[in-house]
């Protein structure tokens, strides 16, 4: 019986993660520092949904904090087009399109790379009070609305695992698979 269950829920959560990965796709990934990044392509997701989507994964809407870092991004997006979500937002109350920007990870204002006239709430004050990145504007930043034109966003998943560490876990892993099968085959 309890095979059964075990069979079924892993025969459930392939279901689920499958209607996920048909929803979006990663359209190419990489590494800078000790931090990932994903481009993920998913048409027309808000920026809300994009940060929820990423609770899951233990990653968060991409921060861009430095020079380095937005140049790495740009290399990263070559060849690809569209307007992605990055995780800078305004408070919902805000009007002043400059003013109250903050990252999600609660990471320091304080380098900003906006494209020329950005950010400036283009459909109303409060109207555009999330971050992209545009195509169209270089790579550089726009502040947007929740009108979901959006090609996707980009993740952000920190800090990547040293090589000693994985080591460790799947020694702990085999051990542990190898303790329960003990259990299963000495029925005591």
């Amino acid at each position: 019986m309890k095979n059964k269950i075990v069979i079924l829920l892993c025969s459930l959560m392939i279901l689920g993660f499958a209607s996920i990965v048909s929803a979006s796709s990663i359209i190419t990934s990489g590494t800078w520092g000790n931090h990932s990044y994903s481009v993920v392509c998913f048409h027309r997701i808000s920026w809300e949904s994009a940060a929820n989507d990423l609770l899951l994964d233990d990653c968060y809407l991409a921060t861009v904090t430095s020079q380095a870092e937005q140049f790495f991004l740009k290399s990263l997006l070559e060849g690809i087009h569209g307007q992605y979500w990055l995780g800078g937002y305004q408070p919902e109350e805000e009007t002043n399109p400059g003013a109250n920007w903050a990252w999600v990870t609660g990471e320091d204002w304080s380098w900003t790379n906006w494209y020329d006239g950005e950010p400036n709430d283009f459909y109303g004050l409060g109207s555009e009070q999330h971050l992209a990145l545009w195509s169209n504007f270089n790579w550089q930043w726009n502040d947007e609305g929740n009108l979901c034109n959006m090609s996707g966003y980009i993740a952000e998943c920190a800090p990547v695992p040293e090589p000693a560490t994985m080591l460790l876990l799947g020694c702990g892993l085999v051990g542990l698979a190898g303790i329960g099968r003990k259990k299963l085959f000495n029925k005591d």
